[in-house]
C-alpha cells in the first residue's frame, strides 16, 4: 500500500499500518495532491478509505453562505465546520480572515468519511485549529 501511495505525484513519504488501518503521508511543499486522489489509490488497492486528519493551507472564502477553504494551487474547496472539541473555531477563523483580508491560512482538522453518492454534500473540514500566514 505504501508503494502505491508513494507513486502519487506530490507524496514524499508514506508509512502504512494495515493493522491500525492508518496511512501517514508526508507531502512535498507546494504539491497539488488531492484527498480524492489518495482515496482513489486506497480503493484501487482493495481498501476502504476512512476519515482523514489533515493540515492544509488555502484562502478563506464564502461558499453556499458558509465559510470555506479554497486550497491553494488546486480546485479543492472544503466547507468549514467546528470540530466537536473546538466550538467557535470557525467563527474565530472567519473574523480573522474576512476582517483582515488575509491571503493564506493553515487549517488543521478532520475530513470525515463520506459515502460516494450522487448529491452528496461538498467535502467538509472539521476545524480543530488554524493559523494565519503573514506574508
Amino acid at each position: 500500500m505504501s508503494v502505491a501511495l508513494k507513486k502519487i505525484d506530490g507524496i514524499e513519504d508514506a508509512k502504512v499500518s494495515l493493522n491500525e488501518g492508518r496511512a501517514d503521508l508526508e507531502l512535498e511543499r507546494g504539491n497539488r495532491t488531492t484527498l480524492v486522489q489518495i482515496r482513489e489509490a486506497i480503493r484501487r488497492n482493495g481498501f476502504t478509505p476512512k476519515g482523514a486528519d489533515i493540515t492544509v493551507s488555502g484562502t478563506v472564502v464564502l461558499s453556499e453562505r458558509r465559510l470555506a477553504l479554497q486550497v491553494g494551487g488546486s480546485d479543492a474547496l472544503y466547507l468549514l465546520w467546528d470540530a466537536p472539541s473546538a466550538t467557535g473555531k470557525v467563527a474565530e477563523l472567519g473574523n480573522a480572515a474576512l476582517g483582515r483580508k488575509i491571503t493564506e491560512v493553515i487549517v488543521e482538522g478532520h475530513v470525515p468519511e463520506q459515502a460516494p453518492a450522487s448529491g452528496a454534500p461538498r467535502s467538509v473540514v472539521l476545524v480543530k485549529t488554524f493559523r494565519v500566514v503573514d506574508h
